[in-house]
């Protein structure tokens, strides 16, 4: 079972106790559906870490060039999608489109760097 089949990008967030070391089973589920996805070309995780601990957990855990971790709240992620829709960025409900979350998933990640 692939849970990525046709998935160009994953994203991950918000789960500090995600990995722990003791479930196998979780990460072997997720580590075949990467390593089986033909079509993934990029895995974010956004996830507040105050101690580095969920950071080396995922660098440990995932091994693909395009990976990148943001140590951001994920709250921020929408709050920022919210503050683009407030200042009237869009002109009718209609006109949302996935290109205004993708637009600021990127400026999260790019700003975490």
């Amino acid at each position: 079972m692939n849970l990525l089949i046709g998935r160009r990008v994953l994203w991950i967030g918000g789960i500090r106790k995600f990995l722990p070391t003791s479930d196998a089973y979780i990460k072997y589920l997720l580590k075949s559906a990467i390593l089986n996805s033909e079509h993934l070309k990029k895995i974010d995780v956004i996830c507040l870490d105050d101690d580095n601990n969920a950071r080396n957990r995922y660098d440990n855990f995932i091994d693909f060039n395009y990976y990148r971790f943001a140590n951001r709240n994920v709250s921020d992620l929408f709050e920022d999608l919210y503050d683009m829709e407030s200042k009237g960025k869009r002109q009718k409900k209609e006109d949302f489109v996935p290109h205004q979350l993708e637009a600021v998933h990127e400026k999260l990640m790019f700003e975490s760097y």
